[in-house]
């Protein structure tokens, strides 16, 4: 990919996980995310699902989507702005769905059973009121 390659991100919409409303700007997300992709890529995660949450796609040219976030305007294979993305694919926020374009997932999904058992206790607490199954009622 070069400096003046052009991405495009559309939203990956999951019904079950959508239901749970967690938004990748949330408190939930900032605490059981952050500290698991790191910092540039939870911004990415996050300016990319707002945008998505008010256009079908965004387009961004690669040195842009990295000058935005702070990261180096490099796009070599081990630039910043592809450790972003490649980090973001490597915890299934992000996936490419056709070559140069990529699904964004737009609510935060749960982290797994090893992750939060690494992460502070009011993180477990939060998931556990996060993606508590809704309960039905009898009668």
């Amino acid at each position: 990919m070069e400096d003046t390659d052009i991405l495009a991100f559309e939203g990956w919409h999951d019904p079950l996980l959508d239901s749970f409303g967690q938004d990748p700007d949330g408190t939930y997300a900032r605490l059981a995310w952050l500290p698991i992709i790191g910092p540039s890529s939870f911004l990415v995660w996050g300016t990319l699902a707002a945008q998505l949450r008010r256009e079908r796609t965004v387009t961004w040219q690669l040195a842009d989507l990295a000058a935005a976030h702070g990261l180096q305007r490099s796009s070599g294979r081990n630039g910043m702005v592809r450790r972003t993305l490649a980090r973001l694919v490597q915890f299934h926020l992000l996936v490419e769905s056709d070559p140069g374009t990529w699904l964004v997932h737009l609510s935060a999904p749960p982290v797994s059973r090893r992750q939060l058992e690494r992460l502070p206790a009011v993180v477990a607490e939060l998931h556990q009121a996060a993606f508590q199954a809704p309960h039905r009622q009898v009668g």
